[in-house]
C-alpha cells in the first residue's frame, strides 16, 4: 500500500470514489450526485496545488484518498486553517493499512505546514459511520460537534 499525493492523471479515478464518499455521507442531497466534471477537475487541481490531496494506492489501483484545503478565519483574515474535507477509503480496502497511512500523510504534512508558520492549525472531521480513532493521542482536540437539519 503506498500513499502519494494525488496527479491531475488520478482524477478520473478518484472521481469515482468520490462518488462513493457521496453516497455514503449522512446527508442525503449529497446522495447519486451529478456533478460537473470541469467544475471538480477545476476544485480537485485546486486542493492539489494549494491543500493536500492524498491518494492510497495498491497494485496501481486507487483504493482511497484525503484531501484538504486552507480556509482562512472568518474574523482573522491572517490565519489559514488546514480543513479536511473527504477522506475515503474504498471498503474493499477496510481491514488494510489505506485509511492509516492517508491520515499520517495529512498529519505528517500538516505538521510541516505548522513548523513553517504557514498554517496555525488543521482539522480531521469525523463523522457518525467513521472508525473510531482516538484523535487525541495524535495531539488533536475536539472542538466542536455539527448538527445539521435538510430539507
Amino acid at each position: 500500500m503506498e500513499v502519494r499525493k494525488v496527479e491531475r492523471k488520478d482524477f478520473y479515478n478518484v472521481q469515482s470514489l468520490f462518488k462513493d464518499f457521496a453516497n455514503a455521507a449522512p446527508v442525503e442531497y449529497y446522495h447519486d450526485p451529478d456533478y460537473n466534471v470541469n467544475y471538480i477537475n477545476k476544485r480537485f487541481d485546486y486542493i492539489r496545488l494549494a491543500g493536500v490531496f492524498l491518494v492510497a494506492e495498491h497494485n496501481e489501483k486507487i483504493v482511497g484518498f484525503l484531501m484538504a484545503a486552507p480556509v482562512e478565519d472568518v474574523w482573522l483574515t491572517d490565519r489559514l486553517t488546514m480543513r479536511e474535507l473527504a477522506w475515503w477509503v474504498d471498503p474493499e480496502y477496510r481491514s488494510t493499512s489505506a485509511g492509516g497511512r492517508l491520515f499520517l500523510g495529512y498529519q505528517n504534512h500538516c505538521e510541516q505546514l505548522l513548523q513553517a508558520g504557514l498554517i496555525v492549525g488543521y482539522t480531521m472531521t469525523m463523522l457518525e459511520q467513521s472508525p473510531k480513532i482516538n484523535l487525541q493521542k495524535r495531539g488533536m482536540n475536539k472542538i466542536e460537534s455539527i448538527y445539521m437539519r435538510t430539507a
